[in-house]
């Protein structure tokens, strides 16, 4: 399905995506790497490509034929496009191995570990903050997870090894894991 599917959308999305005459076409997923470059290449746009995860790799199972499909889909396009961005070293590096491409830049998809300031426009009440919401002192731990829960996201690992830390913690801070969805409901 994946690999039929990149046809049906450049048939139905190039046309009018290229009437627009964008500066840049940002792609999003490996199902419109395609799409993307065509795109580009038929109004003299730039093209960037954000490959946030192995497409061939990806955590649903992918059946047998479709692994190297994929892979020459992204063989055949990712050298057209004119900057590639992931969110991993690891993930850079077979990208350039793999496919003869500059490497990606990377942008790391968390935050820095010395939080900068909030601009003042920014900010906001505390109640918008997942640690007001969980109730949670200044000096707890707050781990926050989103996006899907599903098998191959490390959620397994992870409350692993938050058991492991609380067995093997020498001082006794609270660590809290938040799972965040839709309308800052947490768990």
């Amino acid at each position: 399905m994946w690999y039929l599917a990149h046809g049906v959308f450049r048939r139905v999305f190039a046309p009018s995506i290229t009437a627009f005459q964008p500066d840049v076409v940002h792609g999003h997923d490996g199902l419109a790497l395609p799409l993307t470059v065509r795109v580009a290449q038929a109004s003299g746009a730039i093209c960037v490509f954000d490959s946030h995860e192995l497409e061939a790799h990806r955590n649903h199972p992918l059946i047998w034929a479709m692994r190297p499909r994929i892979q020459a889909l992204e063989r055949r396009f990712l050298p057209r496009v004119n900057a590639v961005l992931t969110v991993s070293r690891t993930i850079a590096s077979h990208l350039e191995e793999h496919y003869a491409i500059k490497r990606p830049t990377v942008l790391y998809n968390a935050p820095p570990r010395t939080p900068a300031p909030l601009p003042q426009r920014w900010k906001g009440s505390p109640r918008m903050t997942v640690r007001y919401e969980a109730e949670l002192n200044a000096t707890a731990v707050l781990l926050v997870y989103t996006g899907n829960i599903a098998t191959g996201r490390g959620i397994e690992q992870t409350l692993q090894n938050l058991a492991e830390l609380e067995q093997n913690a020498q001082d006794q801070r609270d660590i809290h894991l938040e799972v965040v969805r839709q309308n800052w409901t947490a768990c």
